[in-house]
């Protein structure tokens, strides 16, 4: 299955699904998603604890290969597709574990968040009963593709609830495009024209720094940084 993306919003938390087969699509389907969650701050998103499922909690640690550790071997961008990465694409370490159980114990579900997301999202097995290091690495990169709509871009960059987190966002955008367009100026036109993704939203601390368990809310964090 495809990852789940669950926006905070003022008045309802909806999930947005989409195909995992085209990353790059604007379209979503909107369906309601259970449990509340509290809008975020300037920093972090706060979660409560009853909101992480049985099996997100039951997770006590991670593949060696995705646990936070700074000189952690699956370290990527996440503005960048991993499939098109040498490490990812043909490299013998990653082709050697990504079939591997990415949690210890193996979970079916894992929930997972970052301090600069106003979301969680849900992460499942493409294949198999449970989720693998690929699941997590090609999921999470899947999942930050997703479009932020014009209502969420203002919701959770409201200059008077988050001052300073809009003008981040734009350079992020910015940015992002303008590393593109480095590569091929047609691809970064029609980037920029479908307008900003869940992945600006980290503010250009794109770099995968691995997985921890927040132990307020059971929840599976992901820290990111800029290099």
């Amino acid at each position: 299955m495809p990852p789940r993306v669950r926006f905070v919003d003022d008045t309802d938390n909806q999930v947005f699904r989409y195909s995992p087969n085209s990353p790059t699509s604007t379209s979503s389907t909107l369906s309601s998603s259970p449990g509340p969650v509290t809008p975020p701050s300037p920093l972090t998103v706060t979660l409560p604890s009853t909101s992480a499922s049985t099996a997100t909690k039951s997770v006590l640690s991670f593949h060696a290969d995705l646990r936070l550790n700074p000189r952690l071997a699956c370290r990527f961008d996440l503005s960048v597709d991993p499939r098109t990465l040498p490490f990812f694409r043909t490299g013998e370490h990653f082709a050697s574990i990504q079939d591997e159980d990415a949690t210890i114990p193996p979970t079916r579900c894992l929930e997972v968040w970052c301090r600069w997301l106003p979301s969680v999202i849900d992460i499942t097995p493409s294949t198999g009963q449970y989720v693998t290091v690929q699941d997590v690495v090609y999921g999470l990169y899947d999942a930050l593709r997703t479009k932020i709509s014009d209502s969420q871009y203002q919701l959770c960059t409201d200059p008077k609830k988050f001052p300073g987190i809009r003008p981040e966002v734009d350079n992020a955008f910015k940015a992002r495009c303008d590393k593109l367009m480095e590569r091929n100026v047609g691809e970064a036109e029609k980037e920029r024209r479908k307008g900003r993704r869940l992945v600006d939203m980290l503010r250009g601390q794109n770099v995968f720094y691995g997985l921890s368990i927040d132990p307020g809310t059971g929840f599976v964090k992901f820290s990111v940084r800029k290099t």
